[in-house]
């Protein structure tokens, strides 16, 4: 497999793992960089960063909007971030424009660290389950998903 196939594949495995009740595994422990949930806000933003390459601006409203929060849990999650060194807090103008916040060099490196880590650590556990019997587990978990969405939708229906 090339690098960027077992990257991909980590990603789907990372995504298919976080659903596994944490009681189960202990994420924590793969955590050495930031915690769990800055790390989870911080990759958020750090995707978007990858596709421009460049510490772009992200506003709070439109972080908001984009993780289906209201504004003032964003604002207090930023708030820890920057205290952390993670994040710079920024205003358009006096900020009657627009309020925003940039990564700093400590928190893009933070989150570059952390996200090797993990993608190791899920490339490691494919290779060990094997390749192909993962893509099957994968396939299966999602046929299951499927499944369980209609069952909802119908229940949905009949409560109607």
């Amino acid at each position: 497999m090339t690098p960027n196939e077992n990257t991909s594949l980590a990603a789907s495995g990372a995504k298919q793992l976080a659903r596994i009740p944490h009681e189960k595994i202990n994420i924590q422990k793969l955590f050495h960089k930031v915690s769990v949930l800055d790390y989870a806000i911080m990759w958020f933003l750090s995707d978007k960063v990858k596709q421009t390459e460049e510490n772009q601006k992200f506003y709070l409203k439109d972080l908001s909007q984009a993780a289906g929060m209201p504004i003032t849990f964003i604002t207090e999650m930023v708030r820890q971030l920057q205290e952390k060194g993670l994040v710079e807090w920024k205003h358009d103008g006096g900020g009657e424009m627009g309020t925003y916040i940039q990564f700093t060099s400590v928190g893009m490196q933070a989150v570059l660290e952390q996200s090797d880590i993990l993608t190791d650590f899920h490339t490691n556990v494919i290779e060990q389950f094997g390749h192909e019997r993962f893509l099957k587990l994968l396939s299966e978990m999602s046929a299951l998903e499927e499944i369980m969405n209609r069952e909802i939708e119908r229940e949905e229906q009949t409560n109607e």
